[in-house]
């Protein structure tokens, strides 16, 4: 049944002639190999994606990426981002990521793949840079209204917890600070607030929203309603989809992202 499905998806594929990638954008204090850690990757190239590889920016500033020799029209990237640094420094990073893949085929489009606050870095290169071909964006349990943990995390940084996370060779919380406050809740004059009403460029949004653990109603990370796009007035026809489990990544995130980026939009 699995060998029908990968022939299936690649004849699907095949009437398509506009070359599209997958862009995977990890969260606060993660990297790229969550997807793959996850499964997320595997399953995909089971479902017909070509894994091309990861992107990354050397400390010079240059962008390293070695792309597969053959590449297929349906292909994935992850990326690394500096997790703990503020949105609009990882935005930016991540529009350069997008630019230089951008560059190696003028008919190249993108859906962007965000878990957790790397759907809010998503979404700030998609405002900030509208001439991109980015036809959808997928996020996963992203505080795209604001997190509580946030704003405890930040007070944390601001007190002794911060300094004696310091003194055991941790800086995460220090060096996250401004991050923090970028993800609080969107009350006027926050971060949040100024991207929910700002211009969003026509695509395809997709929330995935954690709604329930085995212990728990809710994700403590981030509560659900604060994970759902179609409450932001400037994002029209949002739509969102449920999934059980944690606020972390977990392999049955891929088959809701493969029923998305399908291009007949099924599930499999």
């Amino acid at each position: 049944m699995k060998r029908f499905l990968i022939i299936l998806t690649l004849l699907l594929f095949s009437s398509f002639t506009q070359a599209d990638i997958l862009v995977f954008v990890h969260g606060f204090d993660s990297d790229s190999l969550t997807w793959r850690k996850k499964g997320i990757i595997g399953q995909l190239q089971m479902a017909g994606w070509q894994d091309a590889g990861n992107i990354i920016m050397a400390p010079n500033g240059m962008i390293l990426y070695q792309k597969p020799l053959q590449l297929q029209p349906f292909r994935m990237v992850t990326v690394d981002l500096p997790s703990t640094a503020p949105i609009p420094v990882q935005g930016n990073i991540l529009a350069r990521y997008l630019y230089y893949l951008a560059a190696q085929d003028k008919d190249q489009t993108f859906t962007l793949i965000g878990h957790s606050a790397g759907g809010i870095v998503a979404r700030f290169v998609m405002v900030s840079n509208p001439q991109l071909k980015i036809n959808k964006l997928i996020t996963i349990a992203s505080p795209h209204r604001g997190s509580g943990m946030a704003e405890a995390m930040e007070l944390a940084s601001k007190m002794f917890m911060g300094d004696m996370f310091d003194m055991m060779g941790d800086d995460t919380l220090k060096d996250s600070e401004d991050l923090m406050n970028q993800l609080q809740r969107d009350d006027p004059g926050t971060f949040l607030f100024w991207l929910n009403h700002q211009p969003h460029p026509p695509a395809k949004y997709y929330s995935i929203i954690r709604t329930a653990t085995k212990f728990s109603r809710k994700d403590f990370i981030v509560p659900k309603e604060r994970q759902d796009m179609r409450l932001i007035p400037t994002i029209p026809n949002a739509l969102s989809f449920g999934s059980y489990g944690k606020h972390q990544l977990n392999p049955r995130d891929a088959a809701l992202i493969i029923s998305l980026v399908n291009p007949v939009g099924q599930y499999y």
